[in-house]
Parts: C-alpha cells; sequence; structure tokens
C-alpha cells in the first residue's frame, strides 16, 4: 500500500481541564458522533461553521477552528474507540483528528486506514466525497482483520463501514459498524420516483446481509441512520434481533439531532450477545444548537453518544441459523431436507478413511437448529481463488479417492491438509447451496439409502431424489439471534433478515400489528439485490 507523507498544522488549543472519564477498569468506551462535514482540504467549500466558525471557515484557521471544537468537546472522555460520520474521504482527515485527540489527551490515537482517497478536480466525486471511519486508542484496542464496506452504493460504502476491535487487556473482541444512511423525509422522492425511506431500507439491506460475515459474533451497530424509531428499516433491524440501546439507557427525553425539537437519528443497535456487554449508554448534549451556546460551542447539528462495555464471552452452545454465506473459520451444519424430515451429515467414523456421510436427525425451531455437541459441525477453511477446505470435527479435512480417472462418490478424509481438496461453495436460488470438488466437479447431495438412512455423497450431476444441502452457521460465529423472515410494507416488495430482498412470498404470511410479517419458511427464494 502507498504510504502517505501528510503535513499538518496543528493550532495550539486553549488550555482547559480535561475531565477524568466516568469509566474505568476493564470496560471500554466507544463515542460517535456525526461531526457535520469536517474536511481536510480547503477547496471543497464543505466545512460546515454552524456557531463555532462565524467566517474563514475555508480557510486552515477556520479547519483548525471546528477541529479544536470537535476534539475539544470529545477529547475528556478518552473513548478508547471514537467514530465519525461526515468526515472528508481523505486520508489526511482522520489521521489529523487522531494526531490532534493524541495531542489533547496525551494517549495516542491512530485511525483505521480505509484505503480512501479521491481526486479533488474529479466532477464525478462531487457527491461522493464524505465518509465515515474510526481512531482508537493503542493502549487499549486494536484492530481485527481489516475494514470493509457494508454498503455498495457510490456513497455508501465510504458511509458504511465494518472493523472488529479486540480490546489488549482481555483478548475479546467485537464488531463494530459505522453507518451513514440517507437523509431526507421519509416519502420525499428523487426524479426517479424512489422515496428516501425506500433508500434507507436499501441501506439496512446491505447491511443486514453484511453483518452475517462479521469477523465476532457480538455486533454493535452505531451512527447516524437519519431513521426515526418506527421507520421500516429500523424495525428491519429490530426484526432480526437487535435492541436499541439508547432507548434502553437513556429514555426517550434522550434526542442526538435537533429535528422536530429534538429527536434520535443517531442509533446504536447491539444483538443478543453484545447487549449483554453494553452497561451504559448515554446521549452527550455537548455540540449541537439545540443543547449549548451556540455562539461558542456548537460544532455540529448532531450531539455524540457514548456506548460502555464490559466485553466478556458469551457461549451460545451449539445453535444455528440458516447461512446465505460462507465465511473463513465458519462453522456450519450441512442440512439436508427430505419427506418433511431435517437431517445434519455427520463426518466419516474416525475408524475410517472414506464412507458416505450418514446424518443425524435435526430440528429446526422458528429458524434455529440446536444439537447436544459438536460432531455435525463442518469447518470451511479459506483456500484461496474463492474455494474453501472443509474439516470435519474430527479435524480431517474432506477429499476424494480417485477411481481410475474419475474419482470415487464417497467421502475421504485425511489429517494433512495438504491432502484436501478444495470446494466452492454457491448458494443457489431455493436457499441450498452447491458444494462442488474443484478436483472432480463432484458436489454434496443428500438422499435416502435403501427406504430409510439418510446419506450424503458426491456426484457429478443432480440426481432424481437427491437433494442440495442447506448450510446453517453456528450462531458462534455469525452473531445473528433471529432470522424470522421480515416483510415490508412496501408492495410487493420483501426482505428476510438477512438483509436479502426475496423475490416472491413464501409460506406462513400473517398480518401483525399492521405489518405483514413470514413466520416460517425451509426455503427462502432470494435474490441479493445491490
Amino acid at each position: 500500500m502507498i504510504m502517505i507523507k501528510v503535513y499538518l498544522t496543528i493550532a495550539l488549543f486553549v488550555s482547559v481541564m480535561v475531565v477524568i472519564p466516568a469509566f474505568a477498569g476493564e470496560k471500554i468506551t466507544v463515542v460517535g458522533q456525526n461531526v457535520q462535514n469536517f474536511f481536510y482540504s480547503l477547496d471543497r467549500t464543505r466545512t460546515t461553521t454552524n456557531a463555532v466558525v462565524l467566517s474563514n471557515y475555508n480557510t486552515e484557521e477556520g479547519r483548525t477552528v471546528k477541529l479544536n471544537a470537535i476534539v475539544g468537546a470529545l477529547a475528556p472522555y478518552k473513548a478508547d474507540i471514537y467514530t465519525f460520520n461526515e468526515v472528508e474521504a481523505k486520508p489526511e482527515a482522520m489521521q489529523l483528528i487522531a494526531t490532534v485527540m493524541s495531542q489533547k489527551t496525551g494517549l495516542q490515537y491512530q485511525a483505521i486506514d480505509d484505503g480512501f482517497d479521491y481526486d479533488l478536480n474529479d466532477p464525478d466525486n462531487a457527491n461522493g466525497v464524505i465518509k465515515s471511519g474510526y481512531i482508537y486508542n493503542t493502549a487499549t484496542i486494536k484492530p481485527h482483520g481489516e475494514s470493509y464496506a457494508t454498503g455498495w452504493g457510490f456513497a455508501y460504502q465510504r458511509q458504511m463501514r465494518l472493523q472488529t476491535f479486540e480490546q489488549v487487556a482481555t483478548g475479546e473482541r467485537f464488531a463494530l459498524s459505522i453507518n451513514h444512511f440517507k437523509a431526507g423525509g421519509e416519502y420525499d422522492e428523487d426524479n426517479n420516483g424512489v422515496t428516501n425511506r425506500e433508500k434507507r431500507i436499501n441501506n439496512m439491506t446491505d447491511l443486514l446481509q453484511a453483518l452475517g460475515s462479521a469477523l465476532d459474533p457480538d455486533i454493535l451497530v452505531v451512527g447516524d441512520l437519519n431513521s426515526m424509531v418506527g421507520e421500516e428499516c429500523l424495525n428491519m433491524i429490530e426484526k432480526a434481533g437487535y435492541e436499541e440501546q439508547i432507548l434502553k439507557y437513556a429514555g426517550s427525553e434522550a434526542y442526538t439531532h435537533c429535528f422536530n425539537g429534538g429527536e434520535i437519528i443517531d442509533h446504536v443497535y447491539a444483538n443478543n450477545t453484545m447487549a449483554q456487554q453494553v452497561t451504559d449508554v448515554k446521549v452527550l448534549p455537548i455540540a449541537n444548537p439545540c443543547s449549548v451556546n451556540v455562539e461558542t460551542k456548537a460544532y455540529s447539528d448532531h450531539n455524540p453518544y457514548l456506548v460502555e462495555l464490559d466485553l466478556k464471552y458469551i457461549d451460545n452452545g451449539f445453535s444455528f441459523v440458516k447461512s446465505t454465506s460462507v465465511i473463513d473459520g465458519g462453522e456450519y451444519l450441512m442440512i439436508g431436507s427430505l419427506n418433511n424430515k431435517l437431517v445434519a451429515a455427520s463426518p466419516v467414523p474416525e475408524n475410517k478413511s472414506y464412507a458416505y456421510l450418514y446424518t443425524t436427525d435435526v430440528e429446526d425451531i422458528d429458524g434455529v437448529i440446536t444439537v447436544a455437541n459438536g460432531n455435525n459441525i463442518f469447518t470451511f477453511e479459506d483456500a484461496g481463488q474463492g474455494l474453501f477446505y472443509i474439516k470435519d470435527s474430527n479435524g480431517r479435512y474432506l477429499l476424494q479417492n480417485p477411481n481410475g480417472n474419475k474419482y470415487y462418490v464417497t467421502v475421504a478424509v485425511s489429517s494433512d491438509k495438504a491432502q484436501a481438496h478444495p470446494f466452492s461453495v454457491t448458494l443457489q436460488a431455493d436457499g441450498t447451496f452447491k458444494i462442488q470438488n474443484s478436483k472432480s466437479n463432484d458436489f454434496f447431495q443428500c438422499t435416502i439409502y435403501n427406504g430409510s438412512t439418510y446419506e450424503f455423497a458426491l456426484w457429478s450431476n443432480l440426481k432424481s431424489g437427491y437433494y442440495l444441502p442447506y448450510l446453517y452457521c453456528r450462531m458462534s460465529t455469525t452473531g445473528i439471534r433471529s432470522i424470522m423472515p421480515y416483510a415490508t410494507t412496501m408492495a410487493n416488495v420483501y426482505y428476510n433478515l438477512s438483509g436479502q430482498r426475496i423475490d416472491k412470498p413464501v409460506k406462513g404470511l400473517y398480518i401483525r400489528g399492521g405489518r405483514k410479517v413470514y413466520q416460517r419458511s425451509l426455503v427462502w427464494i432470494s435474490s441479493p439485490q445491490r
């Protein structure tokens, strides 16, 4: 990666007393805020003034005044992680905030490198020059894995990001999703007749789908979602098992924005295991004109929020939910659905080097399969080029024995990874997966053997009475706790709770609270939208 040398001119701060943080010990804090267009570049005329910069705001002096206001307000909390919306999509912007935050607090902050930059002279960048980003205290936090997009629009890939962090003191991790959704009135339309409500639904659709690939099961979703509780996109994440934490801890009287006299449009959502590790959430009335003296302190139209976390291990047992994707290190059940019966593939017995994969009966209850132990778990490991090695619960890798110029249809195993065969894993329209050996082109199929025994074998074509498997992912891998499919109230547009748009209704439609909801179905007909 090309290293960018940045020359920064930092103004001296007026000396102020730094407040001792309210939280201590091994707890960590996350502070987030939309800082309303903080730009490093001076020729974009984009840095928003509010009250703290009354003139010359598109100068180095004006930028410094706004920067000092941001850092001066947030530094006393000495957060372990700060997240920001509406920062210029150039590396210098976040680096500057991290540098000044370090100077102000006496700690060492580092910006997460997301690789974003843009050509100041390119007119195509006019609407895509802001991003969301992170800085973190290097003494207490370190990133795990890379930052990546959870949105796929031109601007939203910069404004919707996911990063997993690890607490240095404990080794515990959590995934932190920072987001900025489409702004504007719910039913305001663009020139194509698409409402802001629909655009935010698309934002949430992308987000929920991407969260299934988080590198840790404990997921915290924060940011300026530009939505009040009750709007469709927030219903989607709540139906997916995420709980709003600002309302839980700060109450409905809290507000993050001056809209309509004060509303919560910035949000903190935690999934089931993450919610067990949230110990407090506060809205900090220190930034927007509704909360502070506008002549001296207001630097944004949003107030920041503070989240206190006590990270700890949460044991999810052996519970699995239906998956729509596969990730490196993911633990899965390979599920066959035959004659209204579900079976999970079992590994080749320890005393054998090859066999059919016989099965264990399982039951899907409200979208969750729970088993007594890990005997039926298959772990998918990255083999490069989009392929995966598959390891069974006995620690042996799957392959096929040669039969002349072909391969036997039974499954062979080896404890030597060098002997493993790479498999492609392709989601089908009905929610099953084609798990295909790249060496033989044979793929896993489940059938009934001798009228009673269920088994998986590898064949080169789909035979009559043979079915492709579903994959159910262990909850401790995805972090998703509920997958009851949810339908939006938009006519003929439906989404399940992995954020996937589904092409047609599935069984179990009923009405609850004026909303269309699907109770259960073994088959999801889906086509992810980008």
